[in-house]
């Protein structure tokens, strides 16, 4: 997973390995949810102090006990749900 910041030359790499992550979004306080179809889950980490992604924690990896299968997005509410 790639970070870029205005005015640099080129993107840093905040997250890797990223399990073929794909989906992203992020939440007002920061927390950053991602679709690891590589892994077949949804995960959740934050950037760190030093540009680089916090431990990456699941969040899901089954529905009604059945592994996840292909996603590719999500979405978090304002309310953070």
């Amino acid at each position: 997973v790639y970070r870029y910041d205005n005015g640099a030359e080129k993107p840093s790499v905040v997250r890797e390995p990223a399990s073929r992550a794909v989906g992203s979004t992020a939440t007002s306080a920061g927390v950053i949810y991602q679709v690891d179809t590589a892994a077949r889950s949804v995960t959740s980490w934050t950037l760190g102090g030093d540009g680089k992604s916090s431990a990456v924690a699941t969040v899901a990896d089954k529905f009604q006990g059945e592994p996840l299968g292909g996603m590719n997005d999500l979405c978090v509410s304002p309310d953070g749900t």
